[in-house]
């Protein structure tokens, strides 16, 4: 199984985020044990290093940043891939480009604490949250 995360719940993970850092953690540890492939898409790691600077000091951020990339496949983000967003049917252009990059590697599930985008994603689309996902592997 192909999952693609989205930054909410890498930040979760990374930055100990309460009361979500638990199921982000869970979901890291599937991933290292091979029970399913994770991505990210390599706009979201400016993301997460801007946010989670302000919570960790520069070196242990580097490391966490070696960590992530260590665990997940990274998914590049082509100037295709920007105008390609901007034509599907999401408001929100950062969801609609996850959307976009996930369908490259043929993702299976995108993994959000957004209900937003959860529910307006295109049917066509699974997105779940980290616990649907966790029971779903159980």
């Amino acid at each position: 199984m192909k999952i693609v995360i989205d930054t909410n719940v890498l930040l979760d993970a990374i930055v100990n985020r309460e009361p979500f850092s638990q199921e982000a953690q869970d979901i890291f540890n599937l991933i290292l044990d091979n029970k399913v492939e994770g991505f990210i898409t390599a706009n979201s790691i400016t993301d997460i290093y801007y946010i989670a600077r302000k919570h960790m000091n520069h070196d242990d951020l580097r490391n966490t940043m070696r960590s992530l990339f260590a665990i997940f496949s990274i998914i590049d983000v082509l100037g295709d891939d920007c105008k390609n967003a901007l034509d599907f049917p999401l408001e929100d252009y950062e969801d609609a480009l996850l959307v976009v990059c996930g369908g490259k590697v043929m993702i299976d599930h995108i993994i959000t604490r957004d209900k937003e985008f959860i529910d307006k994603a295109d049917s066509s689309v699974s997105v779940i949250t980290p616990k649907e996902l966790l029971q779903k592997i159980e």
